[in-house]
């Protein structure tokens, strides 16, 4: 690649001060000769020095640089740090009961599988304790079922006698339901009566009004066209005309909603929404009625339409319809009320029902009387059963206590792995030894590499990403692991704050790995395949465009994408083949008055020395 001289910004260290160590080295390598030759030495040193000083002030450095092809390549970028291993399932177990080791069953280095038992305490005591308390439980049962037995026979007698009340109340009770069914029948009567009544007052004012001989039209027609002759005051015949529909639309939601099975009905609250309904739909007919009587005392009279006799037999039938609507209305109320005092204690009911609630009532004072017999019977045994079921209670519990005890005295393994270490042996007593022995369970299946990493760093990683491990104990081989976990929790240490990262590894064969093992892990966090990139030291960025030195077009503005540090992504602005510019850092050459100074110099020197000793001074 072509070399070229790059003007550099920074400015080197002072040469004088490199200059002077060089001559210290350079005199202390002089063999002693003579004196003169060490004064013509040290004279030419001095002029060798005074001329180097002079020409310093004319120095200035430069960066070279080389161009390079743009190329297309893979772009990664990557963390690195040095973690520990550990294994993934580590742990020390001990007994947590003392006694006598009667069994062991495995060897260190033995591999177990999960719930095995490796060792065993001696529970000769711990069973004759067990057998003791399953002795007292058995007899404590029969007890009971004596105790549970005679309180059975003694509530045999009294519960008879409380039944047979129950019989009496459920009589009266059955009683007094047929009784209020009877009422609410009636009652439901009276509701569908109402809307009957009120159909045939409707059509007995349709055919008054329109002079028709034909029926009242459908329910969903409440056309009503007032023959001219009976009337003289408009406002009057609008208002028979509203009123009319309304009692037609009434007539027809209550024919909807409650059909013709009233009768049958013995909900109280749908009875009396009924009767409250036909209440509102007479007291329209009534109005209706009274609006009816007034229109026609305007009506005229003739030869052909109405004649008088015609005339009065109307006004008759319109006031036997007002009679009718407001029979209609105090039926209704008078029906509510008779409703209210069926289903609510406060009133007054009816004297045969009354009659029916006495009987009851005297039954159910008797049966209470019984029953309170009964419980004062069943008392004193309950409280006798009870206590001894406590009794039961508490020394299953204390069984059950025996027999968790029974889990201290075996060491189980809790999960598939390999004894890494085994203090215990038959006879051990652990009263003696206290609590020093254990033994360690390992799982060699995988191990985990914990890895601190930056809060730059760590927001980079994901979960499952992989990771090249390197082990300071194993020289020349690389693992491929992967992120398994992040930790969340920050760990500041020196005011530098760290994310814990655990990498997952396969326990590889045909090597040893122990846990506590330092390892360098390389995450890769990106990677883009097939990507045009240069050396990222070849962009210059100036005003907020990004240029590169081209050797055919000079500088170019590029645009440019992801970036790995050493090499970044180009997205635009050049193409496969061009050559850029790229700088070369750490080698810099000094100006020419002061590199021939230099060399002369040292030319010198080197004669006056016989060519031996020093070599050139520190670059």
């Amino acid at each position: 690649m072509e070399q070229i001289v790059l003007p550099s910004q920074a400015q080197q260290p002072k040469p004088s001060i490199r200059v002077i160590q060089w001559m210290r080295r350079f005199v202390r390598q002089i063999h002693i000769r003579s004196y003169l030759t060490g004064l013509g030495v040290m004279a030419i040193l001095g002029v060798s020095y005074f001329a180097f000083a002079q020409n310093t002030s004319q120095t200035t450095t430069a960066t070279t640089g080389s161009y390079v092809n743009v190329e297309r390549q893979t772009l990664s970028s990557s963390v690195k740090a040095t973690g520990t291993v550990a294994f993934g399932s580590e742990q020390e177990l001990k007994f947590n009961s003392k006694g006598t080791i009667a069994k062991v069953n495995f060897e260190e280095g033995d591999t177990v599988k999960k719930d095995q038992v490796i060792a065993e305490l001696d529970k000769v005591s711990a069973l004759a304790d067990i057998q003791l308390s399953q002795l007292a439980i058995a007899a404590g049962k029969l007890q009971l079922e004596q105790l549970i037995a005679d309180r059975e026979a003694s509530a045999l007698t009294a519960q008879n006698a409380v039944n047979s009340a129950e019989r009496s109340v459920s009589q009266a009770e059955s009683d007094l339901a047929k009784t209020r069914e009877t009422e609410l029948q009636s009652l439901a009567s009276t509701a569908q009566d109402i809307i009957i009544g009120s159909e045939k007052l409707l059509d007995s004012f349709y055919g008054v009004l329109t002079n028709a001989t034909v029926a009242r039209p459908p329910a969903d027609i409440t056309t009503l066209d007032i023959d001219r002759h009976l009337y003289r005051d408009w406002t009057l015949k609008n208002a028979v005309e509203i009123n009319y529909r309304e009692g037609v639309n009434q007539a027809t939601a209550m024919r909807q909603k409650y059909g013709t099975g009233l009768n049958s009905e013995q909900d109280a609250a749908v009875i009396l929404q009924a009767l409250e309904d036909g209440q509102s739909l007479a007291e329209t007919l009534q109005k209706l009625g009274e609006q009816t009587y007034s229109l026609m005392q305007g009506a005229s009279t003739d030869s052909i339409t109405f004649t008088v006799d015609e005339l009065t037999t109307l006004r008759s039938t319109v006031n036997t319809n007002r009679s009718t609507a407001a029979g209609l209305v105090d039926d209704a109320r008078t029906a509510q009320s008779s409703l209210v005092a069926l289903t609510t204690k406060e009133s007054i009911p009816s004297t045969t029902l009354q009659t029916k609630e006495d009987t009851l009532t005297t039954y159910q004072e008797s049966q209470l009387v019984k029953e309170v017999s009964l419980k004062s019977t069943l008392k004193s045994l309950d409280t006798t059963i009870e206590i001894k079921r406590n009794d039961l209670t508490q020394k299953a519990v204390s069984l059950s206590k025996l027999y968790k005890t029974l889990e201290d005295y075996r060491l189980v393994a809790p999960f598939d792995g390999v004894i890494t270490h085994l203090d215990y042996k038959v006879g051990d007593n652990l009263l003696e030894t206290g609590d020093t022995e254990s033994l360690t369970l390992q799982n060699p299946s995988y191990i985990l590499i914990t890895i601190p990493l930056d809060q730059v760093d760590v927001v980079r990683v994901q979960k499952g990403m992989t990771g090249s491990i390197v082990f300071d104990a194993i020289p020349g081989q690389t693992f491929k692991g992967v992120v398994d976990s992040i930790d969340s929790t920050a760990v500041t240490t020196s005011g530098v704050v760290s994310y814990n990262v655990d990498v997952k590894l396969p326990t590889p064969s045909g090597v040893t790995i122990l846990s506590g093992m330092t390892t360098t892990v390389t995450i890769e966090t990106s990677r883009k395949e097939n990507v045009l990139m240069v050396p990222t030291l070849a962009l210059h960025t100036e005003g907020g465009d990004t240029t590169v030195q081209t050797t055919l077009s000079g500088s170019v503005i590029v645009t440019t994408g992801v970036t790995n540090g050493q090499y970044t992504e180009i997205v635009s602005g050049l193409k496969e083949g061009d050559s850029v510019l790229s700088v070369n850092l750490g080698t810099s050459t000094a100006s020419a008055s002061t590199s021939a100074t230099g060399n002369n110099s040292m030319q010198l020197m080197r004669t006056l020395d016989g060519g031996g000793g020093g070599g050139g001074p520190p670059r």
